[in-house]
């Protein structure tokens, strides 16, 4: 499990470096990165948000 950890973290040091980001978060599902994105931009339950299907 350490070995596969370590390749995530090495893989979202690398995806940072490569776009000039100080950090990268992988997930494991589209969905999963949807609702980190969401809490990133500070978008709440109140808010309206519209994606494509």
């Amino acid at each position: 499990m350490k070995k596969i950890n370590f390749k995530i973290k090495e893989f979202e040091e690398n995806f940072a470096k490569q776009l000039g980001a100080s950090y990268a978060v992988s997930c494991a599902t589209g969905t999963a990165a949807l609702h980190a994105a969401l809490y990133a931009a500070g978008i709440s339950h109140k808010d309206e948000v519209i994606l494509s299907p």
